[in-house]
């Protein structure tokens, strides 16, 4: 479960985890994936993430958004007055925080991925710029 991750993480040869989408910002994955990353760091176990080249986002396009929250009732159905609940699915976890990337050529290191990200041609369409004026 999750709340064992920093259990657990001690006692690994390794962490994986999967991605929706690699991106310059980050890996954007399930939530539970930085708690993950951050219990990994903690207990010097090294932290993947598995993902091929079509989850890649180019560095210099539009960073898909995964932050959308979900319907409160999910998770409580009838919380207390002046309880916010935050029902998120997804997150983005600092690329920095794992040891590499496992792809279809091998392993990279976060900073190779990232120059990949920077070097990969987009389309127009999905060009962006600092000021979001494209």
């Amino acid at each position: 479960v999750d709340a064992a991750i920093a259990t657990f993480a001690e006692r690994a040869d390794m962490a994986l985890v999967g991605a929706d989408s690699v991106t310059a910002q980050g890996v954007i994955n399930k939530l539970g994936t930085t708690s993950l990353a951050l219990a990994s760091r903690h207990a010097g176990t090294p932290c993947y993430v598995v993902a091929d080249r079509h989850k890649w986002f180019p560095a210099g396009a539009a960073a898909p958004v995964f932050s959308q929250l979900k319907p409160e009732v999910e998770v409580w159905s009838n919380p207390p007055t002046g309880v916010t609940i935050r029902n998120a699915y997804f997150e983005c976890t600092p690329m920095t925080l794992f040891s590499g990337i496992v792809g279809e050529d091998g392993v990279r290191g976060p900073e190779d991925l990232l120059r990949q990200l920077v070097a990969m041609p987009i389309a127009q369409v999905l060009r962006c710029s600092a000021s979001g004026a494209d």
